[in-house]
């Protein structure tokens, strides 16, 4: 009777490690499968809930080991990457400022990672695991690597950002002293004009009207001579007066009053028509 029950045992035993083999066997095909240390632990914590032999358990033990191993090469591999893209992000999002992309690039790196530990550390099984201090220091070093990272771009836009007002400073006062500088040439211009509209509308053979009688030729001529020298040396002083309101403009663009410069050739060349036509209409009138 003993030995016909020793016989079932040793039977039932040899069904039972048979049965162990093969749930080590799916087991093992099972994580093959797997691409991500996340998803193998949700495997792990699936295969924990329905079985309990030592043998089994003591392979998924070894599959913890595995799943932090696993784990510490995607924070190598997240590292590497960062690294790799530090000082040129990728975009995430399109037309996202400079700054705010390399923060938020940075945080999607760490944020996978860290939401991969968190459920390891909830399970029992895993902080027994010989890996787990080592998940750990990879993670802890990785995410401070990233936060000092995030506070370094950050700083460095706040002390770009203080330096705006400095910015607008410089370009309002940049601003008024061009509107000044324009508002000057236009006052030498408006004066130019007014000079050329005098030279134009002159009349270098008019004489004074006598009151009374008509002069004779003598006095006629004199009279005519005598207008017509006080005309021309207004007209002269007017003339000369144009020269140094050009070159008081070419002082305030260029800093010289040279007369020359080549980069006004054009300008010179517009006022002088100008005055060549006001000439021309003051002998025409």
């Amino acid at each position: 009777m003993m030995s016909g029950w020793k016989i079932i045992m040793q039977d039932f035993n040899k069904t039972v490690q048979a049965i162990e083999l093969e749930a080590v066997d799916l087991i093992d095909q099972s994580f093959k499968t797997q691409r991500s240390s996340a998803a193998a632990f949700d495997m792990l914590l699936k295969f924990k809930h329905i079985v309990s032999r030592e043998a089994v358990n003591n392979h998924l033990m070894r599959k913890s080991n595995d799943i932090l191993a696993q784990y510490c090469k995607e924070v190598d591999s997240i590292n590497d990457m960062f690294e790799a893209e530090k000082d040129k992000p990728p975009t995430l999002l399109r037309n996202e400022p400079p700054v705010a992309r390399a923060i938020r690039w940075a945080q999607s790196l760490v944020h996978p990672i860290k939401q991969t530990l968190l459920p390891f550390l909830k399970e029992p099984q895993m902080l027994e695991c010989e890996n787990i201090k080592v998940a750990k220091d990879k993670y802890m070093e990785m995410a401070v690597k990233i936060r000092d990272y995030k506070v370094k771009k950050f700083e460095h836009w706040t002390a770009e950002t203080q330096r705006i007002n400095e910015f607008i400073k410089r370009g309002s006062q940049a601003v008024s002293k061009f509107e000044s500088v324009v508002n000057q040439i236009q006052m030498n211009e408006k004066e130019i004009e007014s000079k050329l509209q005098v030279i134009g509308m002159a009349s270098i053979l008019k004489f004074s009207v006598p009151d009374n009688d008509l002069p004779g030729v003598k006095d006629f001529f004199e009279r005519i001579e005598r207008d017509q020298t006080k005309t021309v040396n207004l007209l002269s002083r007017m003339y000369a007066d144009i020269g140094p309101l050009i070159t008081k403009t070419e002082h305030l663009l260029l800093g010289t009053s040279s007369g020359n410069a080549k980069c006004m050739a054009g300008y010179y060349k517009y006022w002088e028509r100008k005055v060549l036509d006001s000439l021309t209409k003051m002998v025409l009138r």
